[in-house]
């Protein structure tokens, strides 16, 4: 037989617990419940023993136990619902969905052009030879055709010269020849640029994996790439960011509450007892920031309430404080005397340990049950019984719990000696008959019961012992919704809106609490009608519960305010500044209050000083929001723009903009409703209503816009597509966005809509750290998840993970721009080299009569990737063309990617012209040099000969060619730092040019040599001692030389002429930084450091000297003129060393 479990035991089992005990030996039963789906947040069913009478009883989420949870108990019994794959988990794990990088889309279409190059040569080459044999077929008697006019040659020819040659009259068909031409060419296409790409992405992955800078020791996270799409780092464009979390630190501390229009400040909690020194964070970490921006002084603390409680029998105080304490779903741990709380929500945390700092300590729960202590009281020990709890949904944003103040043996916790509330005196709602209510500020005091009649108990005072409350937090807009008109004072909710505005725009997360009294009918009636229904039902459950929460929350007493904030993480306000001179822009989706929102973003430097803010609220009309949305369409210039690719929506865009504009100037037209002399401005106010639109001087200006927008706002434009297309034509022209009241919906529906209306199609990245941006992260092109607080949900659904907001500057600007620009040189070199060699192919056709055969021998085209894959493979895994400081100090630089401007149309033709230039010098210097013969015994000349030779040169440019285009040479290493040994040389370009060049010389000499037995000999007989010959020669080396030469002199001409007369600005930040133009110069005074946003000191850009800091704003200028990108030096952090 079964014992009852402990009072502290977490893990719910149903209502009618000690009946299912007492049967669980012989239990015999049906639970009824939702089939398997995926949904861990909701379960649905019912309990129904075979040997109960009564009733089912009622399963919910709370009852179920998913695989992997923590359990805060030490046994637990449980009947298994869902097993193997039909599990929530199981059904659940899915792999998030393959993004392909930018590049590789590019690459496949690339491929997919140059198979059609490969087709139109091999279609064009056979052409040339039908009509070269048709001209010279008489001539071509030794190749095997027989002239129609002539029935035989002579016999010396047929017989006895060549008595095998097999003679026709038929030339090869043209598929044949077309194939033939298809296999000569197949090296166009190149198909070891896959096995390249796969081999650099794999390098990019392991150093993000690798950065010490990336890594936050406080929590042990390094950074982690959990996808190859590295190269889309260097190419994003959006930004779409969480603020809960990723932006702040999700460390919710409660500051401020409210009661009777009083502000009551919360203090920081108290330092350890220990007492011991925090440990010093490493080098590459700044130290964490103790200072929260609020000041408490002249606040009273929030201990003064809880006196003030008790000495003024203040009600409202008492409740406000209990609701703290009670309203909530937090779990209690206590082990060995230490009470540690664990909350669905920081919040929740924040608030119970706020009551924690007044002395109001909850200290035990169970399903049924709260336990307390609040040595405010005289160390009483309270508990109360829970009735009912209606959780928190998006819609209502409310969440209340109904409880009942217990002295029976059954449910309050062992007696220790101290006094109960029952031996305490009783604190008033109401004043004693006969006598004036109690006055609390000049407000005279409310009573608290929601039902009319039911009149408080009067033992000398009123008591709401044993009474039903029903405790609610929420949402301001919720809760002051809910309230009572005639329970609560009119000028108090006016100064409670007030408070929460001004705490709101300090950045502050603010909460409501309002409570209710019920009387025992009132609360079995909606028990009964809606609550007992709602458990029982197997469909709609949700739905019903919401229902029945909705019901209980009404003519409600608000009672307080609190103010919650959350902390900055270290580096946000530089990194998002740092992001916007790189021309990214950053748009932050958060459920927050506009307010709280508005003044994040200025916390953070997203909304900047002098930016033009536009808003666009819920509040207003669907005519006047239609009406602001025109207004900035217009001032934003989107609508001097064709937004549509398809002419009917174009047309549908047109036709609802007028329609719009017609209403805009009716509206105009009517008459002011006061007649002074400011009607113009009344009536904009009456046509925008609570929106705000940027100025006509503001839209003027070349300052980025900003805009804010709330969830209800998008929903009423959302569905409509001209709508639809208006609001991303104005917010594509936004610098910075801010989202607020948004669903997770909503978040991903935002990133789908920019991928969608906005053209050409931007990269963007979504970052989150909770579960409610994981929708978010995976619709977009990169995904980041921050490892905080809410769980590893959205690094499960992320390509890399971080732990901090500020190490994605490093992610972008570093690991971003060097892996793009290096995948780059990549993807160029190998359609150069391929090309190269194709067109070599194809110069020689001429010389052959057309006949197909391939100037090298076999194992060249065998092993041709091999002799030059070690030197561009070290390129694309070691080249920087600036380093890392260089580029966090000019991030206009990033612009490379974002536009593209390393790999487009323009640059694939260039190095297209110069692969046929470069094949021209390779084949036909050889070519002319060895017309005439060498005069030495050995000929050059000869078939396999000339193609050794030609492979000399091609392989030798095609080696310096790759040191061309490098920028970054890695020397070889003598050791691997303190700990010794490590790679020496092998790192080292050097190292790679040098083995590709012995390794190609080596397999010429090899190839040439004979052995004896294998059925290579037979094979590479053509090529037998050609090596030897052909290295022998001086011939070789000064024609090799002067191919090389040839091939480097045109580069280097293109070369000058591009940087003397068309510089970029990428080439002209790499000489800047080869000449240390711009470097910082001397030690930041004390006092006056700057730093980067996660390790080390910077000195703002140019401010070395007087004349670099000119130089520097005339390139800043043309990098800004000609990417696009912003250039403020308003904009550029100088963060001091207290900051």
């Amino acid at each position: 037989q079964l014992q009852r479990p402990p009072a502290w035991m977490v893990e719910a089992a149903p209502k009618d617990e000690r009946k299912l005990f007492d049967v669980m030996a012989s239990v015999r039963g049906t639970v009824e419940c939702d089939a398997p789906n995926e949904h861990i947040n909701s379960f649905t069913g019912t309990l129904k023993l075979a040997a109960d009478d009564e009733e089912a009883v009622p399963l919910s989420k709370d009852h179920v136990v998913l695989r992997g949870s923590s359990l805060h108990t030490d046994w637990l019994l449980g009947v298994a619902v869902y097993t193997g794959e039909d599990t929530k988990l199981a059904l659940n794990a899915r792999t998030p969905p393959q993004k392909l990088a930018r590049l590789d889309k590019v690459t496949n279409r690339v491929v997919v052009a140059i198979f059609g190059c490969q087709l139109a040569l091999a279609l064009f080459t056979t052409g040339m030879k039908d009509t070269w044999e048709d001209d010279e077929f008489e001539n071509l008697w030794y190749v095997g055709f027989r002239n129609h006019a002539q029935s035989s040659r002579s016999a010396y020819i047929e017989d006895a010269r060549w008595p095998d040659l097999e003679l026709t009259r038929t030339k090869p068909s043209f598929g044949w020849s077309f194939c033939t031409f298809l296999i000569l060419y197949c090296n166009f296409i190149p198909l070891s640029l896959y096995v390249s790409l796969e081999l650099c992405f794999l390098m990019l992955v392991l150093y993000v994996n690798w950065d010490v800078l990336m890594y936050h020791a406080p929590t042990d996270t390094p950074a982690l790439a959990r996808s190859p799409t590295v190269t889309d780092l260097g190419q994003v464009e959006y930004v779409f960011s969480d603020k809960t979390g990723t932006l702040t630190r999700n460390e919710m501390k409660l500051r401020r509450a409210i009661v009777h229009g009083t502000v009551y400040a919360v203090p920081e909690a108290p330092p350890t007892a220990s007492g011991a020194a925090a440990a010093p964070p490493p080098p590459h970490e700044p130290p964490e920031e103790d200072g929260t921006g609020f000041s408490d002084a002249g606040l009273p603390d929030i201990a003064a309430l809880a006196e003030r409680a008790i000495s003024q029998s203040d009600e409202f105080a008492a409740l406000f404080l209990e609701s703290l304490m009670l309203c909530n779903t937090v779990v209690v741990e206590n082990k060995n005397g230490t009470v540690k709380y664990q909350a669905e929500s920081p919040d929740e945390g924040a608030l119970v340990d706020g009551a924690k700092a007044a002395a109001y300590v909850l200290s035990a729960r169970t399903e049924h049950v709260l336990a307390c202590e609040t040595p405010a009281l005289g160390g009483a020990r309270r508990a109360w019984h829970i009735l009912a709890t209606n959780e928190f949904d998006n819609d209502r944003k409310r969440m209340s719990i109904f409880v009942r103040e217990q002295f029976d043996d059954d449910h309050a916790p062992t007696r220790d000696g101290r006094p109960m509330l029952a031996e305490q005196p009783s604190l008033s709602l109401v004043a004693p008959e006969g006598s004036a209510p109690p006055s609390r500020n000049g407000v005279d005091a409310i009573p608290l019961y929601g039902g009319a009649g039911d009149a408080p108990s009067r033992e000398g005072a009123s008591s709401l012992r044993g009474k039903i409350l029903l405790l609610c937090k929420g949402a301001d807009n919720a809760m002051l919704a809910a309230a009572s008109s005639t329970r609560n004072d009119a000028a108090s909710l006016d100064t409670l809106r007030g408070r929460l505005d001004d705490f709101a725009r300090q950045g502050l997360r603010t909460l409501v609490f309002g409570v209710r009294v019920f009387s025992e009918a009132e609360f079995a009636a909606w028990r009964d009608a809606y609550y007992a229904p709602a458990l029982a039902s197997l469909s709609d459950r949700d739905a019903m519960l919401k229902t029945a929460s909705i019901a209980a929350e009404t003519e409600l007493t608000i009672v307080g305010a609190t103010a919650i904030e959350d902390k900055l993480q270290i580096g946000v306000p530089e990194t998002i500044a740092t992001l916007a001179n790189a021309g990214i822009k950053l748009w932050v989706l958060t459920g927050d209050k506009r307010e709280t929102a508005i003044e994040i973003g200025k916390s953070c430097r997203l909304l900047r000083p002098g930016m033009p803010l536009a808003v666009l609220s819920s509040k207003a009309e669907s005519d006047q929001l239609k009406a602001a949305l025109l207004k900035l369409y217009d001032l934003s210039g989107a609508g001097d723009d064709v937004l549509c690719d398809d002419k009917d929506a174009q047309a549908d865009l047109e036709a609802a903009v007028a329609e719009i504009r017609d209403w805009f100037k009716a509206a105009l037209a009517k008459p002011s409703t006061n007649g002074s002399a400011g009607g113009a401005n009344n009536r904009l106010d009456a046509v925008f209503g609570d929106n705000r639109v940027w100025g006509e001087d503001e839209a003027a200006s070349t300052t980025p816009r900003a805009l804010v927008i709330d969830g209800e706002a998008m929903t009423k434009l959302f569905g409509d597509p001209a709508l639809e297309t208006m609001l991303f034509g104005v917010l594509a022209r936004c610098g910075s966005v801010i989202a607020c009241r948004v669903t997770p919906k909503q978040k991903a529906q935002l990133v789908k809509l920019v991928q969608e209306h906005v053209k050409p199609t931007p990269v963007t990245l979504a970052i989150g750290d909770g579960a409610n941006d994981v929708n978010m992260i995976m619709s977009a092109q990169v995904g980041v998840g921050i490892s905080g607080h809410e769980g590893l949900q959205a690094v499960n659904a992320s390509d890399f993970a971080i732990a901090q907001f500020r190490y994605l500057l490093r992610l972008l600007l570093v690991h971003g721009r060097w892996g793009y620009r290096r995948v780059c040189v990549l993807v160029l070199y190998s359609f150069y080299k391929n090309a190269c060699l194709a067109a070599t192919l194809f110069l020689y056709c001429f010389f052959t009569g057309y006949s197909g055969t391939s100037l090298f021998s076999d194992y060249f085209t065998a092993l041709f990737n091999f002799f030059l894959f070690l030197m561009i493979f070290y390129t694309s895994i070691f080249d920087q063309d600036v380093d890392a400081d260089y580029v966090h100090r000019y991030p206009q630089l990033y612009a490379s990617g974002r536009d593209n401007l390393d790999l487009n149309v323009q640059i694939a033709l260039q190095w297209i012209f110069m692969a046929l230039v470069h094949a021209a010098i390779i084949f036909l210097v050889p070519c002319f040099a060895l017309r005439l013969g060498t005069g030495a015994r050995e000929d050059l000349a000869s078939y396999q000969a000339f193609g050794a030779v030609v492979s000399c040169g091609f392989i030798g440019y095609m080696n310096l060619k790759v040191l061309f285009e490098t920028r970054f040479f890695t020397r070889p290493l003598s050791g691997a730092g303190r700990t010794g040994g490590g790679l020496g040389v092998l790192p080292s370009t050097w190292f790679a040019a040098a083995f590709n060049v012995a390794f190609f010389y080596i397999g010429l000499l090899v190839a040439g040599i004979v052995g004896d037995g294998t059925s290579f000999i037979f094979q590479m007989l053509p090529f037998w001692n050609v090596g030897l010959t052909v290295l022998r020669q001086p011939s070789t080396w000064t024609i090799t030389f002067l191919v090389i030469t040839a091939c480097a002199a045109v580069d280097l001409v293109r070369y000058a002429i591009t940087l003397w007369f068309f510089p970029d600005p990428i080439a002209v930040s790499v000489e800047r930084c080869r000449l240390g133009i711009g470097e910082r110069r001397g030690k930041p005074k004390a006092g006056h450091a700057t730093r980067s946003p996660y390790h080390d000191d910077e000195d703002a850009a140019g401010k070395a000297s007087g004349s670099s800091a000119t130089a520097w704003e005339r390139f800043s200028d043309a990098v800004a003129h000609t990417l696009g990108a912003p250039r403020s030096h308003g904009d550029r952090v100088e963060a001091t060393a207290s900051s």
